[in-house]
């Protein structure tokens, strides 16, 4: 599934502008970074996923960066969003569509 994933990202970068191809991409909702570590180390995905949740994990993976899913949108402008554990009956995307990396 990971590999999977990986090869997914790996084609979905490769058809953005070249300036927004080293872009992170962010994991909103990653809780512990499990899935951005895999991604990270063998997933073989050309620029960094970066874990993102607003409440602080208690036994991380890696680094996970604590702050609404908005708020990291808005200051990391990822090139790719994974929304990884968004809450039942809200739409974080439609907020997102308005960053312009993201479009």
């Amino acid at each position: 599934m990971v590999e999977s994933l990986g090869r997914h990202l790996r084609d979905t970068l490769g058809s953005l502008p070249p300036e927004r191809r080293g872009s992170p991409i962010l994991d909103l909702g990653g809780g512990t970074g499990q899935l951005a570590s895999w991604l990270n180390t063998i997933g073989n995905v050309p620029t960094q996923v970066v874990p993102v949740d607003i409440v602080p994990p208690t036994n991380p993976m890696v680094e996970v960066i604590v702050m609404d899913q908005q708020e990291a949108v808005e200051k990391y402008q990822p090139s790719i969003v994974l929304a990884s554990w968004m809450p039942s009956g809200l739409d974080w995307t439609k907020s997102w569509r308005h960053v312009p990396s993201v479009r």
